[in-house]
């Protein structure tokens, strides 16, 4: 016996069909990847291609008998893969540039990154720009291109908010190697990277082995100008330390290590303190007997 069947959905153009299924008419819009779909009963469905992105919704239909147990309210529903973040549907296209970025830095593109970077730069948003200033500076430092990596992390570290709580540093999987690493900054090994004191030291340590140590001090002093000493990482104040012996700025050394907190018995204050035994030829005048010419 012969069966009539009815066409379910009629294609009207590439990108938009008719669906007739048998308790109302329904429509399907778009592209491959990225579809919306709506039935009679005001379900849709949108995926969004590149970002995993999966929302599904339910509004108007048909008014619903006394007594029907109303369904629960679909939420969206957001799938990431895992360890790997990318950006929201309303991301800018600056930040868009920045995750692509982070991607082609993971799969050893750095040229293909550093041109991404590039693009965002000039982001209106202080946070986009600052944070694709600080990859670009580690990007170049750790090739060895210091002038270049100097310029970046100088905007870093003269940025008016820094970096604590920048929402792309936090939002997004660094490479392996950039959130925190160590540089050497003459005979020390401090830690650099993206977090805490990390882009000052690199830009410090960026300096003085362009022979702009003056100015790697200068940084360092900011660190310590508005604190009490006592209340200052023993650590920043022996890296000050090497420095004002490279310049041989031995004063520099007696004021900071007499006003530092020193008299405990820790590595700390016995590296500060030998720093002072260290100056102290070089700053205490030699006693003079009247009539005499001290030599």
């Amino acid at each position: 016996m012969a069966h009539l069947r009815a066409r379910r959905s009629v294609k009207v153009a590439s990108r938009f069909t008719i669906n007739l299924p048998e308790h109302g008419l329904g429509e399907t819009r778009g592209v491959h990847g990225a579809r919306a779909s709506k039935n009679g009963a005001a379900t849709r469905t949108v995926a969004v291609p590149g970002t995993d992105l999966i929302w599904s919704g339910r509004r108007g239909g048909a008014p619903r008998t006394a007594g029907a147990r109303r369904p629960a309210r679909p939420r969206p529903v957001l799938a990431l893969r895992e360890g790997k973040h990318y950006p929201g549907l309303f991301a800018s296209d600056d930040e868009r540039a920045y995750a692509r970025a982070l991607e082609q830095l993971r799969r050893g593109s750095s040229s293909e990154a550093l041109g991404l970077l590039d693009g965002a730069l000039g982001s209106a948003t202080e946070d986009e720009a600052t944070a694709a200033h600080l990859v670009i500076a580690i990007t170049q430092y750790q090739a060895g291109e210091l002038p270049a990596a100097t310029a970046h992390l100088e905007r870093v570290v003269g940025a008016q908010g820094g970096l604590d709580g920048d929402p792309l540093i936090e939002r997004y999987e660094l490479p392996a190697g950039y959130r925190e690493f160590d540089v050497p900054i003459r005979g020390l090994d401090v830690p650099g990277g993206t977090v805490g004191l990390g882009p000052v030291f690199l830009l410090v340590s960026a300096y003085d082995a362009l022979g702009r140590t003056k100015e790697a001090v200068g940084v360092m002093q900011k660190l310590v100008s508005h604190e009490e000493l006592h209340a200052v990482p023993p650590f920043v104040l022996i890296i000050l330390c090497e420095l004002y012996q490279a310049l041989e700025d031995w004063d520099e050394i007696m004021y900071l290590v007499g006003h530092a907190e020193t008299a405990g018995t820790d590595d700390a204050a016995l590296i500060l303190r030998s720093y002072e035994a260290r100056a102290r030829p070089y700053t205490v005048r030699p006693r003079t007997v009247q009539g005499t010419i001290p030599k």
